[in-house]
């Protein structure tokens, strides 16, 4: 169970769908950047991560007013499936209130 379940959630390429979003709110890297205390080529790192720490997600989450975490959920609970990327892309899964 466990096994499977780690599968699923390696689907999620969390750097990518947080670009994905950060491009959807039309902001700029150096914006992000700022908000997040840190240099944009760390942005950039950010965003070719497939894995992130949990505080760090937390802090991304606030900064763009999206719960990823959502992300997560609904992978584990299998409602995402394989279009994880899609289904954020189209700003129609797990969009948290503003």
């Amino acid at each position: 169970m466990n096994e499977l379940l780690n599968k699923k959630l390696l689907k999620i390429h969390i750097g990518s769908l947080i670009k994905t979003e950060l491009e959807r709110q039309e902001r700029t890297v150096s914006w992000f950047a700022r908000k997040l205390s840190c240099d944009r080529s760390n942005i950039y790192k950010l965003f070719k991560r497939s894995t992130i720490d949990t505080g760090l997600l937390l802090k991304v989450s606030a900064v763009l007013h999206y719960n990823f975490f959502d992300l997560y959920k609904a992978e584990a609970s299998g409602i995402i499936g394989d279009k994880s990327v899609d289904t954020l892309a189209s700003g129609k899964s797990c969009k948290s209130d503003e």
